[in-house]
């Protein structure tokens, strides 16, 4: 028999109810006032789980929410839905409804191993999480530039997680109803693992973590007796902190490596007598991969369709890669279960990746058809997808505004499965904000700077107008053109982990927020006025900062757009006094707006 549940009157003695104390409490954040009434069928799970049943039904009023769910995890889910649906003033508008997720991974991969993220900023993505009914946290806890927590009884001599902050995170993301999901990448991507475990190596192992980034020549012998003992002992220690039934292996990027045809299989036998599934990257297609092994796509589209034709669960990556910079709606585009090749084609011409488009184009002519060699009726099943930020220039500064300002454009695809409307970014920004104190933008920046409230709102002005470059264009540099014309053994890479990311490129917004308020403005000339009054404010800070004196020749384009918008002077005109190209990794996106009038 089903009890309604009053927040107010929450009993302690009651798993589920105590399961759902977070939600409620985060719903008071946004919503103070008003009854809420949940009723549940049956106990939930220990933990969430790939196959937990998140549907649910709701009605709200002004003063009152009531909740029918089939478990404590669908009840979560409709508590983030109300809490989404309060605005600033905090009132609930009325509604009916009946909603369950498209997909039941809907999920979110996190890169630690390159750049250390402290428990408190996963805690707070966990909180941005729940806002949007996503479910699982992916940690990529190891790379050639760190292995974030102790294994093999030894501690890593720099940063890393404890097993008690593990398992505390674990908890903390199952009271959200997310499950977490760890990853370490075998057998390549190793060095930090073999600087601190040695006798794993394929040949000379390296003395430390490496420095730089990039794909590296450190593997882990898979063929030797005492390393595949060692890697099950390591599969071990991660069951005993991740009770997810998945962990993922990596599997990615072997580029000078022929690992053994049964590695593969040895590491799906290892974590199925733990009651586990291994999660491998597409590389792993290639290597006699066991049919319950699953499969993530993050080349292209085309391997999640590659993985299930060889009968394989998979889960969709390629188009969900945030530190792309793509727009949301490229992004929001791409369906897992879907052809996406209209998708694909709209992303090769999108217009604000039209500084990219010669790489793109050449990404895809050089990885599509390695799919294609996999024939064969696509049986396996489609978990549903994941979106990575991978960490080379997203520190914990930068995390909030690289993720969560497109983030909610991809969890509302994962949960509908349909190319609904976006959600509005000054709508998602508050949400967020409300929730979980994550602040999307360069204004949390802006404010550890010294500067006058005058120069702050002019500094505002002109980080709004920019974005920055697309693509691996700021990540590779000169490799970039030179991958292109096959001439990478020239090609240095502009940053390593000991990159301060200090710059305005690393706080600007991926998406100009200005070029969008220009877009939908009827009166342009409004706008003429600020962004010719932000020049000689930008002059005078540039003076005594650096960072600010890089980017000054896009704030002299930027008040001389105001010309052109005003009609002091013509686009082309324009364009015969100001060179093109990126400054300091930034682009004016304004330019792509005014092309279009």
């Amino acid at each position: 028999m089903r009890t309604p549940w009053i927040m107010d009157r929450v009993s302690a003695s009651n798993q589920s109810q105590v399961r759902l104390e977070r939600s409620l409490g985060l719903l008071r954040e946004v919503w103070k006032v008003g009854r809420v009434t949940i009723r549940v069928d049956g106990e939930a799970s220990d933990w969430p789980r790939l196959e937990m049943d998140e549907s649910f039904a709701l009605q709200a009023r002004s003063d009152s929410v009531e909740v029918d769910a089939a478990t404590v995890w669908g009840a979560m889910r409709a508590l983030s839905r109300v809490a989404e649906m309060v605005d600033a003033g905090g009132r609930l508008p009325d509604a009916n409804m009946k909603d369950a997720p498209r997909y039941a991974w809907r999920g979110l991969m996190l890169d630690p191993a390159r750049r250390f993220l402290s428990i408190q900023a996963l805690k707070r993505t966990l909180l941005g999480m729940w806002a949007y009914r996503l479910n699982i946290l992916h940690l990529h806890l190891s790379d050639d530039q760190g292995l974030r927590l102790a294994i093999e009884g030894r501690t890593p001599p720099w940063p890393h997680y404890q097993r008690d902050e593990l398992c505390e995170l674990v908890t903390f993301a199952a009271e959200l109803g997310i499950r977490v999901v760890p990853e370490i990448d075998l057998p390549s991507h190793a060095t930090a693992l073999l600087a601190l475990c040695p006798e794993l190596a394929k040949g000379q192992a390296p003395a430390a973590p490496s420095r730089a980034f990039g794909v590296h020549q450190a593997y882990v012998d898979c063929e030797r007796t005492a390393v595949r003992e060692a890697i099950a002992r390591i599969i071990a220690e991660l069951v005993g902190i991740f009770p997810d039934m998945y962990i993922h292996l990596g599997g990615d990027e072997c580029e000078d490596y022929s690992q053994p045809d049964d590695f593969a299989e040895f590491l799906v036998d290892t974590a199925s007598r733990h009651g586990k599934r291994v999660i491998f990257w597409d590389e792993a297609l290639a290597a006699n991969l066991p049919l319950e092994a699953c499969v993530q796509a993050w080349r292209h589209p085309k391997f999640l369709s590659a993985a299930r034709s060889q009968g394989h669960a998979s889960i969709l990556s390629a188009p969900y890669y945030l530190d792309l910079i793509f727009p949301p709606e490229v992004h929001h585009a791409f369906d897992p279960d879907a052809d996406n090749k209209m998708a694909q084609a709209a992303l090769l011409h999108h217009p604000s990746l039209a500084g990219v488009r010669a790489a793109l184009e050449w990404y895809e002519v050089r990885t599509a058809p390695l799919a294609d060699v996999f024939e064969g009726v696509e049986t396996g099943p489609v978990l549903g997808g994941e979106a990575c930020l991978w960490g080379e220039l997203v520190g914990e500064d930068q995390l909030d505004t690289r993720l969560w300002s497109r983030m909610p454009a991809i969890a509302s695809r994962l949960w509908s499965g349909q190319a609904s409307v976006l959600p509005e970014r000054a709508q998602t920004d508050a949400h967020l904000r409300r929730i979980a104190g994550i602040r999307v933008g360069a204004d949390a920046w802006l404010e550890t700077l010294d500067l006058s409230s005058l120069e702050r709102e002019h500094f505002s002005v002109l980080l709004a107008s920019l974005e920055p470059v697309k693509w691996y264009a700021r990540l590779l540099g000169d490799a970039m053109i030179e991958r292109i014309e096959d001439r990478i053994e020239s090609a240095a890479r502009p940053y390593s982990v000991d990159s301060p990311l200090d710059r305005p490129v690393d706080f600007v917004d991926p998406e100009s927020q200005e070029a969008l308020r220009f877009a939908r403005a009827k009166d342009k000339r409004e706008f003429a006025v600020r962004w010719r009054a932000q020049y000689p404010v930008i002059k005078k800070i540039a003076e005594r900062m650096p960072q600010v004196r890089e980017i000054l020749p896009l704030s002299e384009r930027l008040a001389d757009l105001a010309d052109v918008v005003s009609g002091h002077m013509t686009l082309a005109e324009f364009r015969q006094k100001h060179d093109q190209s990126p400054v300091a990794e930034l682009n004016l996106a304004l330019l792509s707006q005014l092309d279009g009038r």
